[in-house]
């Protein structure tokens, strides 16, 4: 995955975590401090350039700190702000009376959790590689990359379940060891550009750029805004749990491990 550095001129963002997943800790200057307008006794900040991941797209959010003059300061939430593009951070009144606009900060989240997150993440996007290779009939509706029960679904038909378990959980596993050194590629394009490139869908925003990742060179790849891992090796292996049905869904439960 390409790294921050080698593109924060190219897209504004302040989301930092777009062109890295693996940044764990960095310095950025509060933007805004903001009320909480739901609870008096939290506040709301902004950073030129975040690390932190909010929950969405099936994905849990980021924890951890920021740091400022010694003191450790816990990220109590995140919360995207559609209309804005923009993550909001939510700390305590007590802690928001110690910053400024302008401060700097040091951003620190959970490493093992990023990194856990990050795996299943991409295991759910192995998935929709098994499900093209054997050219099924199945359209992505969504997925829930939690650790606590992970799965993948899709909308179309499907016959003879359990069949499917061991096949989506070989071909998955192939992917992985034949990936070799290839990086996960990330590429942030204008929308315009990007419905050169790829088959954007029409759900998507046209004022915004589209993130598209392909976990591998022959893999379509799809837009998405979550962590992922830098190599599939990283994900380690894939376990497909179970296949179930219900009317015209079909879900794929899987763990990494």
């Amino acid at each position: 995955m390409d790294k921050l550095e080698d593109n924060k001129d190219n897209f504004k963002s302040d989301k930092a975590y777009f062109y890295d997943s693996y940044l764990f800790e960095y310095d950025s200057i509060v933007k805004t401090i903001e009320p909480d307008e739901k609870d008096k006794l939290n506040m709301y900040l902004t950073f030129e350039k975040t690390i932190f991941h909010p929950q969405g797209g099936g994905q849990p959010a980021d924890e951890g700190t920021i740091e400022i003059n010694n003191k450790s300061i816990k990220i109590n939430g995140l919360l995207y702000d559609k209309d804005r593009d923009l993550i909001l951070h939510k700390v305590s009144k007590e802690d928001s009376d110690l910053i400024k606009l302008g401060d700097k900060v040091t951003m620190k989240i959970n490493k093992e959790k990023r990194e856990l997150h990050a795996r299943i993440h991409s295991g759910g996007h192995l998935i929709d590689i098994a499900v093209a290779k054997l050219k099924l009939n199945l359209l992505p509706s969504k997925g829930y990359h939690f650790a606590e029960g992970p799965y993948v679904e899709y909308k179309g038909k499907l016959d003879n379940l359990d069949s499917y378990k061991e096949k989506f959980e070989t071909l998955s596993n192939e992917v992985i060891d034949n990936s070799g050194s290839d990086k996960v590629d990330v590429q942030i394009h204008e929308f315009e550009e990007a419905k050169k490139l790829y088959e954007v869908p029409d759900y998507m925003p046209k004022d915004k750029p589209v993130r598209w990742v392909k976990l591998t060179n022959y893999d379509l790849g799809c837009p998405c805004g979550g962590t992922h891992v830098k190599q599939l090796k990283d994900i380690g292996k894939m376990k497909i749990m179970k296949l179930t049905k219900k009317k015209d869904i079909i879900r794929v439960s899987y763990q990494v491990c």
